[in-house]
């Protein structure tokens, strides 16, 4: 479609077979909602919708993403919005993603380059990723009122180099569970934030290990905690609610913890390390 200067494409409702999608820069990707399903094929090795390499103030929004969860398959994400900076020193920037449904796949739902700046990913349900819910490397992008459930690693991970971004309205539930549950990770946090001088405003709910784990510095964060150490998935773990690594300096927390002790098995409300000052 960009090769004969079209700049939107719409996509009815309706169910399509898809291996990979390709965005360009200025692109507008649309459909329907639930109702536009895309459907991975099982031997496709690539990501199911991907920014291509240098791609900026491009959209997609309106679809339902399915791959399919096999942990024998190359990791593939939902969305990949790349890593790439040209010659110039550009960043991909402003990019768009919002009201997407992803599911089962053995990658990230959606992984955020470092490269991209100032991008928006709003109203996103993600469940069932082998990896995280929420990727983010890029710094200055917003994402609000995003739903991640039932992810083996952190369902919401703010990765290395990854500052300032905002995290508004989101909520995780059931981190570091496989989609049958006979794997579990108490060591995995709903939200594990590590880089610096981000915005958190969010609910962490039911998780198999804590709901925080904090390896960064001068980030501001408000949470709303409710039940941790599912005794339903595995008995006997010992789990933390929030965790402050060594060197996270200046950071501003508040948390409202409705239980941080479901069915007992949480060992501390709050883990901080002796060299956090």
């Amino acid at each position: 479609a960009k090769e004969q200067n079209i700049n939107k494409v719409f996509v009815p409702a309706g169910k399509y077979v898809v291996t990979s999608l390709l965005i360009p820069e200025f692109f507008t990707f649309e459909g329907v909602g639930r109702g536009t399903i895309f459907i991975q094929t099982n031997t496709a090795t690539g990501d199911i919708i991907k920014f291509k390499q240098g791609a900026c103030f491009s959209t997609v929004k309106g679809f339902k993403l399915q791959s399919t969860y096999d942990t024998t398959k190359p990791i593939r994400h939902g969305i990949c919005m790349t890593d790439y900076v040209n010659e110039y020193g550009y960043f991909d920037s402003g990019n768009i993603v919002e009201n997407i449904y992803i599911s089962d796949v053995t990658g990230d739902g959606v992984y955020v380059g470092w490269s991209q700046r100032g991008c928006r990913l709003e109203n996103i349900d993600i469940t069932r990723c082998n990896k995280s819910g929420i990727r983010v490397h890029g710094s200055d992008n917003s994402i609000t009122n995003c739903n991640v459930s039932v992810c083996k690693e952190p369902d919401i991970m703010n990765d290395w180099g990854g500052w300032n971004n905002r995290y508004i309205g989101c909520k995780g539930f059931h981190a570091g569970v496989d989609n049958t549950a006979s794997n579990v990770s108490p060591e995995t946090y709903m939200m594990r934030i590590l880089g610096n001088y981000n915005h958190v405003f969010s609910d962490m709910q039911e998780s198999v290990g804590g709901a925080l784990r904090l390896q960064g510095s001068g980030n501001k964060i408000d949470l709303m905690i409710d039940a941790c150490g599912k005794k339903s998935y595995k008995t006997g773990i010992e789990t933390t609610v929030i965790k402050i690594d060594e060197s996270s300096i200046g950071n501003n927390i508040r948390a409202n913890i409705i239980d941080g002790t479901l069915n007992g098995y949480s060992k501390y409300m709050l883990d901080i390390s002796n060299k956090a000052f």
